[in-house]
């Protein structure tokens, strides 16, 4: 194999990694991201087959995973502990984890740690040249063989693959095997070098060179030993068909189609009733109220809605198509993005009034680095143990009144994000973004073409949790794991503006003078909705925003009472329940402060008429779409390569963790280690976990999500959609691939389709 051959071997191998997002700003991450170019089925058969993880659920009352087969390709280690005995490939991931969190879980930006992946294998080596500690556990003369290994990590991926013998058709799975063995850390790794704030190198490489350590000095210890020509000779065969493994598999996959096909074809048939063009609505609503598409919401539109036929609800990405960073008022952290993961800030915007931040208190500066030194303590292992030792009863007031859930109330009160440009800090938006990106809003919402509500309501979401490493989870994906606050309140800003309004008049795109936008956060613990700038609301308008309050408080005692027998929570007067659920949102023991988005099942685009009134059970993301006010189609690529993409991270990630939460998920909460401060591990040792905790998909006796692949229903026209999926590689493999299931609904008949492949459609 020459150079560059290797050299795209192992690039590709990384690319198979997916990046997982620090626990600030945990977001799901579909853990296939990098085996799409493959049909589901076979990357199913392939993880079986290398012992990967399994893909496919067991049908009702067979276990899971399988025990049909065990696993045919593996790691040397992995290999030879299941065939020699011993715990090698237990030892390998262990002490690579612990070196990994010695090394990188430190302060400090990510940069200063390690830069490029002969750093990080260099720094390994030169440790491993004199760790005893391998030798100790059976791996003989690793200290000899670690300074006879090539100084670059290439170098020592190449002879590795060539001293194992690997058929040159097998590396690429090979390498990726190596790499998932350790995928949480691979996970961080990928994560800092495509992070906008590290600008590092690739660093998997190294990684991957110090993962083949040791199937090399494993190799050289048991070279002679007969097993290792069946691992040679499993690596160089291919998969027969006809196999027990084969037939399970095949069975399995079957039997998943049908549960779709039995959630799918009610859905179906519901959406096509209300394919016929709709009544005419009136002529301007009072109330237009704007959603994130996150399922937690559609129970919540639904309820809203039946308060009053003169609300209209909308549903949009929940960053409002805002690519923005906040800034904190006092500068205390970072500037934190508040848009999805697969799009960079464009913009900064400071929260908090402009006098405040220029003349911050003179004892802030030790303040901040006090806070963030307990802080620290708090968060670490060993001191966490020595800093209530110190401090003595200073900490019995803060842990009895955790234990007893009186946690503080959330912050409601906060300053309003600042618009204008300022070029000595690099924050605000000139104003000619501020123009752009007010008319991005109004079209991609369909305001362009019909009436706009006299109230316009931009309602983000979060989730109030205490003592939750994984609760930026419970936040919204679409907004970076962050709440979606700050977003509405920017976008209810912009479009408040006068000068912005006069530069949209003219453009053509003019708003009512009567039209004010307001900002709210829907906590998904509690069903509240707290609305933001109350104070600057017109006197003479006061009983609007009344109505609205009422009609809000209304909807979220609706969805409460929803929710409460999925938490085992008893029925009974709605200022009983909003008690018991603020008390689990400030309950440091609650393992299960929600349910998040377990359930999911279906993504529609489509205009809310057709699906208005229909009772979706909180496991559909609903994103309005009109093809009408489409013309040249890029909304519809819009919602297929973003919001759709993210829902299937979503849904992917929750039916990984679902269907094999041992290698795909994180364990239980009650055994989590923080490292660092960006990730967990499961116990006291072992690799970091991803994925999604145990306690946010089972309630104790029953599994709470069932595992179904995301069924989608645009409301267009085949053909548009396959003008997007042959512009998009990425979206077109989740398509052809089986992934997902996507469907085409008719605009103004009950026709549909069903996509099997780029221009091949079946008519339903």
């Amino acid at each position: 194999m020459n150079s560059q051959h290797l050299a795209d071997t192992i690039s590709a191998a990384c690319l198979r990694m997916p990046p997982a997002w620090p626990l600030d700003r945990f977001v799901a991450v579909n853990p296939l991201l990098g085996l799409l170019d493959r049909p589901f089925g076979a990357t199913a058969a392939w993880l079986r087959e290398a012992g990967a993880g399994e893909l496919l659920p067991a049908p009702p009352g067979q276990p899971q995973p399988a025990t049909t087969a065990g696993p045919r390709r593996q790691t040397l280690t992995a290999w030879a502990q299941a065939r020699l005995g011993g715990t090698w490939n237990t030892t390998a991931v262990e002490e690579i984890s612990k070196w990994c969190a010695a090394e990188l879980a430190t302060d400090g930006p990510p940069e200063a740690v390690v830069a490029t992946a002969d750093q990080l294998w260099g720094r390994w080596r030169e440790d491993a040249r004199v760790d005893r500690n391998p030798e100790f556990l059976g791996w003989r003369h690793f200290r000899h063989q670690a300074a006879a290994w090539p100084a670059a990590a290439e170098q020592m991926i190449a002879d590795t693959l060539d001293v194992l013998a690997v058929p040159p058709a097998a590396r690429l799975d090979y390498l990726y095997l190596q790499l998932s063995s350790v995928a949480g850390w691979a996970g961080h790794l990928q994560w800092r070098a495509g992070t906008a704030e590290a600008k590092q190198a690739p660093l998997l490489p190294g990684l991957l060179a110090i993962r083949l350590a040791f199937e090399r000095a494993l190799h050289h210890q048991c070279r002679t030993e007969p097993t290792l020509a069946d691992w040679h000779s499993a690596w160089a065969s291919t998969v027969s068909e006809g196999t027990p493994l084969q037939a399970d598999l095949r069975a399995r996959e079957a039997a998943l189609l049908a549960r779709e096909a039995a959630y799918q074809e009610p859905l179906l048939e519901r959406l096509r009733e209300r394919g016929e063009p709709p009544a005419a609505s009136p002529a301007r609503p009072a109330v237009q109220a704007v959603f994130c598409i996150d399922v937690r919401s559609e129970r919540l539109r639904r309820a809203l809605e039946a308060c009053s036929g003169e609300i209209q609800t909308l549903g949009f990405a929940g960053f409002f198509g805002l690519p923005l960073a906040r800034v904190p008022a006092d500068d205390a952290g970072p500037a934190v993005p508040r848009c999805p993961v697969l799009l960079q800030p464009s913009f900064r915007l400071r929260e908090g009034a402009a006098e405040a931040c220029k003349a911050p208190p003179i004892r802030r500066p030790w303040m901040s680095r006090v806070a963030t030194a307990w802080q620290t303590a708090q968060n670490s292992a060993v001191g966490a143990f020595s800093l209530v030792e110190t401090t003595g009863l200073a900490c019995a007031v803060p842990l009895l009144a955790g234990c007893l859930g009186w946690s503080p109330a959330p912050r409601s009160a906060l300053p309003p994000p600042i618009l204008e440009h300022d070029p000595a800090t690099e924050t605000g938006l000139p104003l000619p973004e501020q123009v752009r990106l007010a008319a991005g809003i109004l079209r991609n919402l369909g305001l362009t073409g019909g009436p706009i509500a006299p109230v316009v309501l931009f309602c983000g979401h979060g989730s109030t949790t205490v003592n939750n490493l994984h609760g930026a989870g419970y936040h919204c994906g679409a907004c970076g794991g962050q709440p979606g606050d700050f977003s509405a309140r920017v976008a209810a800003a912009l479009l408040n503006s006068p000068t912005v309004r006069q530069a949209l008049a003219s453009q053509g795109l003019p708003i009512p003078a009567d039209t004010r936008f307001l900002a709210g956060l829907h906590d998904t613990v509690t069903d509240e909705i707290n609305l933001f700038e109350t104070a600057d609301w017109p006197a003479e308008r006061g009983p609007e925003l009344a109505q609205l309050t009422a009609w809000l408080a209304a909807a979220s005692a609706a969805c409460r009472r929803e929710r409460a027998p999925l938490l085992d929570l008893p029925p009974g007067p709605d200022a009983a329940l909003l008690r018991r659920l603020r008390a689990r949102s400030r309950d440091w023991s609650e393992v299960r402060p929600e349910w998040g988005l377990a359930g999911n099942a279906a993504f529609i685009a489509a205009p809310r008429a057709r699906t208005r009134g229909l009772d979706l059970a909180g496991r559909t993301f609903l994103h309005d779409y009109d093809p009408a006010k489409d013309t040249d189609g890029s909304v519809l690529e819009l919602i297929l390569t973003a919001p759709l993409v993210v829902a299937s991270w979503i849904n992917l990630q929750y039916y990984a963790s679902r269907v094999d939460p041992i290698r795909f998920g994180a364990g239980s909460k009650t055994l989590h280690n923080l490292v660092g401060d960006f990730a967990v591990g499961e116990g006291n040792g072992g690799d970091l976990r991803g994925g999604l905790p145990w306690q946010a998909l089972h309630d104790g006796t029953h599994w709470r999500h069932e595992p179904l692949r995301l069924s989608v229903f645009i409301t267009a026209a085949p053909a548009a959609i396959d003008r997007v999926l042959a512009a998009h590689t990425q979206v077109r493999q989740l398509v052809e691939n089986g992934y997902l299931h996507l469907f085409a609904l008719a605009v103004d008949s009950p026709a549909a389709w069903r996509c099997n492949r780029l221009n091949s459609w079946l008519t339903l």
